[in-house]
């Protein structure tokens, strides 16, 4: 898996995500992140767990810290974070 990030053109600091070399979409996001959600909920259903909303909220802490963390890692049960090899082209 290649994650590259690209200069976009709608500003100053506007990055493209280019993941195997295809550029990644909100729509795509979207699409990804609500089957993650419906496999969450398969796996560790509610009322006993709380199924996709860990991912939700597990996305909400990223962005709320600005980064992923080990810290944040752990309390999700994910382990250590081991970021993959990213590329920046600017």
């Amino acid at each position: 898996m290649t994650i590259v990030f690209e200069p976009g053109v709608k500003g100053p600091g506007d990055m493209k995500v280019i993941w195997n070399g295809i550029q990644v979409t909100f729509m795509d996001m979207a699409e990804i992140v609500n089957q993650l959600c419906k496999n969450e909920d398969i796996i560790y259903p509610k009322p006993k767990y709380r199924g996709g909303q860990m991912l939700i909220d597990f996305m909400q802490e990223v962005y709320d810290n600005g980064e992923i963390t080990d810290d944040i890692c752990q309390r999700y049960r994910l382990g250590k974070y081991k970021p993959k090899a990213l590329t920046r082209i600017s």
